[in-house]
C-alpha cells in the first residue's frame, strides 16, 4: 500500500471516529433522564461550540468530546492535504 492511500485511509478513520463521538455526544446530552448532562438546545446536544468556560471548546482542563472532535478533524484534514501534496509531487 502506498503512503498516499494509507494517509487517505487514516484521514477517513479520523473523520469516522469524529462522527461517532458526535453521535455519542448527542445521545449523552439529549437524555432527559440524566438532568446533569441534559442540554436543552438541540444543536448543542451535538456539539457545544461555545468557548470555555461557557462551552467545552478550548477547555484544556478536561478531556471533552469537542476537543477530541476538533483534534481528529484537524488531523484528518492535515492527512488529506499531505496526501494531495504527495500525489501532486509524484
Amino acid at each position: 500500500m502506498n503512503p498516499c492511500t494509507l494517509l487517505v485511509l487514516l484521514a477517513m478513520a479520523c473523520f469516522f471516529v469524529c462522527g461517532l463521538l458526535l453521535v455519542h455526544h448527542k445521545m449523552h446530552h439529549s437524555d432527559k433522564r440524566n438532568p446533569e448532562a441534559y442540554i436543552d438546545d438541540e444543536c448543542e446536544q451535538w456539539f457545544q461550540w461555545r468557548l470555555h468556560p461557557e462551552g467545552d471548546v478550548c477547555n484544556f482542563q478536561s478531556c471533552s468530546h469537542e476537543m477530541w472532535c476538533l483534534f481528529l478533524a484537524l488531523l484528518g484534514g492535515v492527512m488529506l492535504v499531505t496526501s494531495a501534496m504527495m500525489q501532486c509531487a509524484a
